[in-house]
């Protein structure tokens, strides 16, 4: 179990996600209070304690595929008559490794989107969002609950300038907060 204690004292149960051996995934409990918290973790070993343990209401974080930072993401081209193709941005082979797949940004009158995926970002939707791809700034088209609990999503505009530049680093950052940056290939 986990039980998270804010600065006032007062302590909450965190939902479990997932638990294994080496790694325990649990949701923040909502209304928690802001600050330094304490979460305490009870296995049948015994009970654990970690302190100063920070707690926002933004910690924007975005889910990255392998060792290289690709972002755990999909891209969606639409074609001027509004045809859309979902593409992937990674594949995996048969030993298990993932490497990035360059995205088509397609003709000159095609859109292309990108859908990308993390954690942190529920209470985004109001405050100041941006985000640069490449070096190039562009718009956060959306920043906020993807529809299953911890689990959030960002879309973001990739500009045609970006055709052919290879592998290009993503920043986001939401109400002043940077996230971790990921990356993704353009082909």
């Amino acid at each position: 179990s986990v039980n998270i204690t804010d600065e006032a004292g007062v302590s909450s149960p965190a939902a479990l996600l997932s638990v294994s051996a080496t790694q325990l995934m649990f949701l923040v409990p909502p209304g928690l209070g802001k600050g330094n918290a304490t979460v305490r973790v009870t296995t049948p070993g015994g009970p654990q304690e970690v302190s100063n343990v920070p707690v926002a209401n933004v910690a924007p974080g975005l889910f990255w595929m392998n060792n290289t930072g690709l972002v755990a993401a999909y891209a969606v081209r639409v074609s001027a008559g509004g045809t859309q193709t979902i593409q992937a941005v990674y594949s995996v082979d048969g030993s298990g490794a993932i490497t990035a797949l360059p995205i088509s940004m397609g003709s000159a009158t095609d859109r292309v989107y990108l859908c990308m995926f993390g954690t942190g970002l529920q209470a985004a939707l109001g405050l100041a969002t941006q985000a640069t791809v490449g070096g190039i700034a562009v718009p956060v088209l959306y920043a906020g609950p993807q529809g299953t609990p911890g689990l959030d999503q960002v879309n973001l505009p990739l500009p045609i300038a970006l055709a052919g530049k290879g592998s290009v680093n993503i920043q986001l950052s939401i109400g002043g907060i940077a996230s971790n940056p990921v990356q993704v290939t353009v082909q």
